[in-house]
């Protein structure tokens, strides 16, 4: 797409000529022929490069430039004047400025410059760019994954931790909403003293008098103590388990956040009051539950056990799981088979709980008829089993997994039937 060059110049034919210039560059050229006219324009379109007259009737170029400067614009201005003196340079660079040409100009050395301009602020672009993600890699070393999903969420991460409002995480318990709120913290150009508090932590109404504090009378004087939310003024202040707050208290604390001193950033696994909704909106994130991202899995199984390997049965039965405790559930999940597994065993499905190893088969009814006669059920079992050794050319793991067993209701299948194998 073009880029957008602004001239403002109240000459008529100094901007004629070089919007002629600059559009066979290739260049998109709004024009203004004063300097109110082309602060307007600054305020109203997305602009590239600024060319700007130094002497203007009204408001001149260094006044321009004064009151342009004093958001926060990137946009680099390249200066035009007649009246060329290195103390009206000086003072322009010292605004801003980004160049300064002396009238009258060649056309090649004004695109020259600008093309110089454009090529470093794209390249203090990309440096911020990098840097807000080195940020965010330096902020979320627990938050761990390379899905679509995660990858979407943690692209935002650094325009929340920029914003000046309050945050609301969401998302089901368990997805590490907790981390992501931290890495918001971790992220924000400005670090803040962080206060965290977890509402659920507390019994009945012990949560509110910490968070609001109380009032004590002594010696017949009311006194008030300090609760969470006095002392997180004028840092950060993490809340977990916001929706756990009474409906008394959530209201409560809906009406204090627009004069609080603080950045509230929260978490929730349930609904809120629509007055505390309406406080923390529009900063409002969800985490995406582990089901919705099973390719983070074998990266988070890793996380938790390191180098501790884990047969292909038992990693497909993790990655077939649905997860309804997401991440918190898979940790606990994996550090108990880990425990259950022999000193430098491989964690196979016999060590998954029953409702992750039944993940692995889904039953389908068997096209087997019972005979008239019946059957000797043992001896079919025992065939069956047999013949799986065979299609499995001996190997237990996948001829437990032909007959949807796990590999040690196998191995007690075959002492039992007494059947004997080669070496796998």
């Amino acid at each position: 797409m073009p880029q957008t060059v602004l001239v403002i110049d109240d000459d008529n034919n100094m901007r004629w000529v070089i919007r002629r210039a600059l559009a066979q560059a290739g260049y998109n050229v709004a024009m203004a022929a004063s300097g109110e006219d082309g602060l307007e324009l600054l305020a109203q379109e997305p602009i590239d490069l600024v060319l700007l007259d130094l002497k203007m009737p009204g408001l001149d170029g260094l006044g321009v430039l004064r009151r342009f400067r004093q958001g926060p614009a990137d946009v680099p201005v390249i200066l035009l004047t007649a009246y060329a003196s290195v103390q009206t340079a000086v003072e322009a660079m010292k605004l801003g400025a980004t160049d300064y040409l002396s009238k009258p100009f060649d056309v090649e050395a004004l695109k020259l410059a600008v093309e110089r301009a454009l090529r470093e602020r794209a390249l203090a672009q990309e440096v911020a760019r990098l840097r807000a993600q080195v940020s965010v890699l330096a902020a979320t070393p627990e938050i761990v994954g390379k899905s679509a999903v995660l990858a979407e969420l943690l692209g935002r991460l650094p325009a929340m931790a920029a914003a000046a409002g309050h945050v609301l995480v969401t998302g089901e318990p368990g997805t590490g909403k907790r981390l992501l709120a931290r890495a918001i913290h971790l992220s924000a150009p400005r670090q803040r003293p962080l206060l965290e508090f977890d509402a659920a932590a507390l019994p009945g109404d012990r949560t509110e008098r910490e968070l609001f504090g109380q009032t004590v009378t002594v010696g017949g004087v009311g006194t008030h103590l300090a609760g969470v939310l006095d002392r997180a003024m004028g840092g950060t202040l993490l809340l977990a388990a916001l929706d756990r707050l009474s409906p008394a208290g959530q209201e409560r604390l809906a009406a204090l956040l627009p004069q609080a001193n603080l950045r509230l950033i929260a978490t929730a696994s349930g609904p809120l009051s629509a007055a505390l909704q309406q406080a923390l909106s529009p900063l409002i994130v969800t985490v995406p539950p582990l089901r919705e991202r099973l390719d983070d899995v074998p990266l988070l199984v890793r996380h938790f056990l390191g180098e501790r390997a884990l047969t292909p049965l038992a990693l497909q039965a993790l990655l077939r799981y649905d997860w309804p405790g997401n991440v918190a559930e898979l940790r606990r999940v994996v550090e108990r088979a880990a425990a259950l597994a022999a000193v430098g065993e491989a964690i196979d499905l016999e060590h998954l709980p029953e409702a992750v190893a039944a993940s692995l088969t889904v039953p389908e009814r068997v096209p087997f008829r019972l005979p008239p006669e019946g059957v000797n059920l043992e001896e079919v079992e025992r065939e069956l089993i047999r013949q799986a050794l065979e299609r499995a050319h001996g190997n237990k793991t996948r001829a437990a997994e032909l007959l949807g067993l796990t590999r040690h209701t196998l191995l007690y299948r075959l002492e039992k039937y007494g059947l004997k194998t080669g070496e796998e």
